[in-house]
């Protein structure tokens, strides 16, 4: 990496900030909603998750004052607690000019991100703002979310009081598969009335399908979109850390991006795809939100079967950067080739050469952990503050996490 690669990836941090600076409600009675994607009324609860730590991040930089960030993270709170929950989650999406529920989910993961990435501004910002953040973590209610299934405890995904009437409002699906939502079980398990056998029984209720695709062994789910290979390794420093069976999640991420990287590579009919231009996840494209994943993906005795279009997202390969240095340096410096693709707030969602398109939209949840990813590259801030927090030191301990090195020292 040169000085030339530092620009580019500084250039990136700073467009992602404008996003999160810029498209918000800044109305009294929904300050700080943040828009779920340009050109969209729509408010992504989890998009105000990430908007946090890029808060955080901006002060860090020097983009806005600590007490700029501070006054717009407390008024952002004073929303989120006028917000109608169910059991203390928030709907996944919001309505920016109201604040009301437009018959969108109770959603666990969404909630999750947005009081994750809320961790990062507590122990950052500390006072009423810690004090309010942990607040609402402690308010959620995740025995209602709770069951059990074939004998394994797992996490329902969501509640809705439009969908799933026939199944009581919960969602049907549960959080059985590896996923973005590992971050939950640090929600659960820093919880002072949770235990540490119910923690772990938690943690080990989802099912670990592990496949080889060329040479890279992977844990993954059943289209196995980049995306969850990430988001909480945007937050929790996976690099530094074994899990309780001694799981290694940073070096399966590592594996699932070059797998990634080279389906696409070995997609030659697609003249996107090549060397320096990959990154298939869920995003949004030419026609609409779409989720792609790369091999391996399915599930044992249930094929997966996706039309691939071409399209890749940038954001992906960014997101990477931690993992897959070189190569994501490499898309980086490639992406600044594209006409069209860099604008307000720097890359756009998508491009596919196959057709000539180039995305003008930006999405907060792409743009969310872009930001953290490359910041944690050079300064690694969110991890940082988000480590300090003895909430999340005290889930390290229930869930056996160990540092790589101590189980070593322990069997000596």
């Amino acid at each position: 990496m040169n000085k030339e690669d530092i620009i580019l990836i500084e250039n990136e941090i700073k467009g992602c900030f404008d996003y999160f600076w810029n498209e918000i409600s800044f109305d009294d009675d929904t300050f700080g909603l943040v828009r779920d994607k340009t050109g969209n009324d729509n408010s992504s609860i989890a998009a105000i998750g990430f908007s946090i730590p890029a808060y955080v991040i901006g002060v860090e930089r020097g983009f806005v004052t600590f007490d700029e960030a501070r006054i717009r993270i407390l008024k952002t709170i004073e929303t989120l607690k006028r917000i109608k929950r169910h059991h203390g989650f928030f709907p996944h999406f919001i309505d920016m000019e109201t604040g009301l529920n437009n018959k969108s989910e109770y959603s666990t993961i969404d909630t999750s991100i947005l009081l994750i990435g809320g961790i990062v501004g507590a122990e950052y910002f500390g006072g009423t703002i810690k004090e309010e953040i942990y607040k609402l973590i402690d308010e959620l209610d995740w025995d209602y979310f709770i069951t059990e299934r074939n004998g394994l405890l797992q996490i329902i995904m969501a509640y809705s009081d439009y969908y799933w009437k026939d199944n009581l409002g919960f969602c049907p699906a549960t959080w059985d598969q590896y996923a973005e939502h590992i971050m939950m079980y640090f929600l659960i398990a820093g919880r002072k009335d949770v235990s540490k056998d119910k923690a772990l029984k938690l943690y080990n209720g989802f099912i670990r399908h592990n496949d080889r695709y060329s040479k890279y062994d992977v844990v993954h789910c059943y289209s196995n979109p980049l995306f969850i290979h990430q988001f909480t390794h945007a937050f929790f420093p996976f690099q530094e850390y074994l899990d309780c069976n001694g799981f290694d999640w940073f070096q399966n991420s590592i594996n699932a991006t070059l797998a990634n990287r080279e389906f696409c590579m070995r997609n030659k009919h697609f003249k996107t795809y090549h060397k320096n231009s990959w990154g298939l996840t869920a995003f949004q494209g030419e026609k609409g939100y779409k989720v792609f994943g790369s091999k391996p993906y399915g599930l044992p005795n249930i094929k997966y079967n996706q039309r691939l279009d071409g399209s890749v997202a940038p954001y992906a390969s960014l997101c990477s950067i931690n993992f897959t240095p070189r190569e994501s340096i490499h898309a980086l410096r490639y992406f600044q080739t594209i006409p069209g693709l860099i604008k307000k707030y720097g890359l756009t969602d998508s491009y596919n050469l196959d057709t000539n398109f180039v995305s003008d939209i930006y999405l907060g949840i792409d743009k969310g952990p872009t930001i953290i990813m490359l910041d944690n590259f050079l300064n690694g801030t969110t991890w940082k503050y988000f480590m300090s927090s003895e909430f999340i030191k005290n889930s390290i301990n229930k869930l056996n996490f160990k540092r790589k090195g101590e189980e070593k020292n322990e069997k000596n």
